[in-house]
């Protein structure tokens, strides 16, 4: 590929928004005519019983490839821990050497806007997992101390999705190069402030 890869990487608990906004942005983006890939870490291991280690890895990696293979350059990718686990996504993107501009978001909301959420989308099984999650006190449960300095944080509480996915698109500054980016991208994959 000759256009260098760019990438959006989406963070957050349960509940905070994560799938919405990258579908938000993803819809955002179609309407301004830029080009794009979108993927959710969450269906990349999903099977029963346990996947093998390497699957996320091969399948991230296939389905990356595949999306360049069709020029896709730039991928929005939603996973609770994704922006903590940058160094991980840009490798199994597999761009052989070459910069991947990096922009990280953090979606943060208060533990009554994540249970109402969670609420109103999951049923059965799913909302008593995710529930537990949202009570069990955990080490990295407050992802703005685990995730690194360079990432965006944004906060989801009270705000429409639109609004949010707009933020983030300016962060990204994709509207400004449409189809056919023609960006200065930073050596190696510096992460964008």
């Amino acid at each position: 590929m000759d256009t260098a890869a760019q990438l959006l990487l989406l963070a957050g608990r349960s509940g905070v928004g994560k799938s919405a906004v990258a579908e938000e942005i993803s819809s955002q983006l179609k309407r301004a005519d830029v080009g794009h890939s979108i993927m959710d870490g969450d269906w990349l291991d999903r099977c029963f019983p346990q996947a093998p280690q390497d699957l996320f890895d091969r399948n991230f990696a296939a389905v990356w490839r595949n999306y360049r293979s069709v020029g896709c350059s730039r991928l929005i990718y939603s996973n609770w821990a994704s922006v903590r686990n940058a160094e991980r996504i840009v490798r199994l993107m597999g761009e052989d050497g070459t910069d991947v501009q990096t922009v990280g978001v953090l979606l943060l909301c208060a533990d009554d806007t994540a249970r109402q959420r969670l609420v109103g989308r999951e049923h059965g099984g799913g909302l008593e997992w995710h529930l537990a999650q949202l009570a069990t006190p955990r080490d990295d449960k407050d992802l703005d101390l685990a995730t690194p300095g360079w990432a965006h944080r944004v906060q989801t509480d009270e705000r429409a999705v639109e609004d949010i996915a707009g933020q983030i698109v300016e962060l990204t500054r994709w509207r400004q190069t449409g189809i056919n980016p023609e960006v200065s991208v930073p050596r190696m994959h510096r992460m964008i402030d």
